[in-house]
């Protein structure tokens, strides 16, 4: 059984106390109870904190985890941006305009499976119910919204993080992307060559086991 280095749990180290110090912070932050998105914005947050712990988890076990920890490392960073774009607006009803922008990308999403239930084995009929009370909870914030302000739409995620400034790390994002949907390129850990003889070993060395702490220090 491999273990991990003595770099890659300094580095667990360093990001831990950084997230420590992030924690005290994020319970300093003044949330409104009548803003929706600050409560999501805090929820968020939360969810970000508990993926960054997920990979400072792996990568203090074993460098062969190092495949889980890239997919952990692809959420964290879409659930930062998506974070960031919500917090984005200095403008409180602007954000929650964002939110409600959020919220119609999940109907949208239900709605692309739920309109052919005859296609799942599954019962599928809870995803209609979900999508119907994320309505019922969109039309509850624009009862609270001013009336001259405009819906938007949702970016798409290499829109969203142009619309951050933050688009040099998009392909960062695809390469972590390959993890996360089991590409071809994500056996890339266990080649030198794309016509390498096939050997039945787990050859991930210790360097790049510190590829997703790296990625989450930098961005």
């Amino acid at each position: 059984m491999s273990s991990t280095s003595p770099d890659i749990q300094k580095v667990v180290k360093v990001i831990q106390a950084i997230l420590n110090r992030f924690r005290v912070s994020e319970s300093q932050i003044y949330r409104s109870e009548q803003l929706q998105s600050d409560i999501s914005i805090d929820n968020y947050l939360k969810l970000l904190i508990r993926h960054i712990e997920g990979i400072l988890y792996l990568g203090s076990k074993d460098i062969f985890l190092l495949p889980p920890a890239l997919s952990l490392a692809r959420t964290v960073i879409e659930t930062c941006a998506n974070t960031l774009w919500l917090l984005n607006p200095e403008d409180p009803w602007e954000r929650e305009i964002h939110l409600i922008a959020l919220l119609k990308e999940e109907i949208k999403g239900y709605k692309e499976y739920i309109k052919n239930p005859n296609n799942y084995k599954e019962d599928i009929s809870m995803s209609g119910k979900d999508s119907i009370l994320i309505q019922e909870y969109i039309n509850n914030i624009k009862g609270n919204i001013p009336p001259h302000y405009e819906e938007i739409q949702y970016l798409n995620f290499r829109g969203l993080l142009s619309s951050l400034k933050l688009y040099k790390i998009y392909p960062t994002y695809c390469i972590l992307s390959k993890f996360t949907q089991g590409t071809h390129s994500a056996t890339c850990l266990y080649k030198r060559a794309l016509d390498e003889d096939t050997v039945f070993r787990e050859p991930i060395e210790i360097k790049n086991g510190t590829l997703p702490y790296i990625l989450l220090v930098r961005n």
